[in-house]
């Protein structure tokens, strides 16, 4: 079990897809709850892997960076994660996770593997809906018994077969529910529209591989006093150590969701209102596998925005403007709706060789 990466397992999971494709099916769910008490808060729910269920449970105070009596006390002493560096989380330890399971099932032995992440917003004047483009920067660091021609061959193969990493370069639907309405806003692609709210300074994380399926992220810019952990589920190999990539992205969409929500109560309705923003998607494990000809990135990514004020003094239609402003509004929908420039560069410590590429954009 090379780097304690237990690639057999996964072997047997392509063998009992084959035999059932409803066991490699993986659903997860990722929440956030904004209250004017409470601010912003995000967790997770059960995730089913196949068949089985698996009770996840971790939670996070969030910053939110629209909340503008939100200071910046909490975001420079590393405490508190916002919804990007979630989401940025979520990408890059995916793509880890694909190269240590792609060179462990290669022999390649890992000493050291890290990641610098960063979201590079360049917000462009046009009229049209596609009124910011970002970009994605993936530097791998990695120190390994590998030549260079493998390790670009294992950083070509995360491009393809990343569930994260996919989700961003390719073009995914996301639907949009409201409870309190009849229909879904069902956004495809990057028609969004940012100028209603701020676009967000640069992100940037660092991620790195600690053993097996788990990692630690932190602020590259600070010394950090508390590194989110990052782990897969025990029925896939991992220990139960925090939330997995899946569940980090989709924490980071209802998260950004329910910021936005409150950015446009205030200035629809002029006052912070509570709501609740439920994300679920899933992940077909025959085509993360090679297995099938499903698609690889995350699949049937529904929100659902829950009003939860006691009061009916605001009338459906009002909360709906907000709703529909907030949904096209989110940063972090924007970037899994897709498709998106990644950037993908590696860094050997044996050869200090530098290997770049730009991930692939859907047409």
């Amino acid at each position: 079990m090379r780097n304690n990466f237990n690639t057999s397992a996964f072997s047997e999971l392509k063998f009992e897809i084959g035999e059932d494709p409803a066991e490699g099916w993986f659903s997860y769910t990722g929440k956030a709850r904004y209250s004017p008490r409470r601010g912003l808060v995000a967790w997770i729910g059960p995730a089913m892997i196949g068949t089985l269920k698996s009770a996840r449970n971790f939670s996070y105070q969030i910053e939110d960076p629209l909340d503008e009596p939100a200071g910046a006390a909490e975001r420079d002493s590393g405490q508190e994660l916002s919804p990007l560096d979630l989401t940025l989380a979520g990408l890059g330890s995916c793509s880890l996770k694909t190269l240590i399971g792609g060179g462990s099932a290669r022999g390649v032995i890992f000493e050291t593997v890290e990641m610098l992440i960063a979201l590079v917003a360049s917000p462009s004047q046009g009229s049209g809906g596609d009124q910011s483009r970002y970009r994605i920067d993936c530097q791998f660091e990695v120190e390994a018994d590998a030549t260079d021609e493998l390790m670009t061959e294992l950083i070509q193969q995360v491009q393809e077969f990343s569930p994260n990493h996919r989700t961003f370069t390719d073009r995914m639907p996301i639907k949009i529910g409201y409870e309190g309405s009849p229909g879904q806003i069902e956004i495809v692609g990057d028609g969004a529209d940012n100028a209603l709210a701020p676009i967000p300074a640069d992100v940037e994380r660092r991620i790195a591989w600690i053993t097996g399926p788990q990692f630690e992220s932190w602020l590259p810019a600070q010394t950090p006093t508390a590194r989110m952990q990052i782990d897969s589920p025990k029925q896939l190999t991992g220990a139960d150590w925090g939330p997995n990539a899946q569940e980090l992205l989709l924490m980071g969409l209802a998260a950004d969701v329910a910021s936005h929500l409150n950015y446009f109560s205030v200035r629809e309705l002029g006052a912070r209102l509570p709501w609740e923003v439920t994300v679920t998607a899933g992940i077909d494990a025959g085509g993360m596998l090679d297995s099938g000809d499903s698609d690889v990135g995350l699949q049937e990514i529904q929100c659902t925005v829950r009003y939860l004020g006691e009061d009916k003094a605001e009338d459906g239609s009002s909360l709906q403007r907000v709703v529909d402003k907030a949904a096209r509004g989110s940063v972090v929908r924007t970037l899994v709706a897709g498709p998106q420039i990644v950037n993908v560069s590696l860094t050997s410590a044996r050869s200090g060789a530098e290997v770049r590429s730009i991930g692939r954009r859907a047409s």
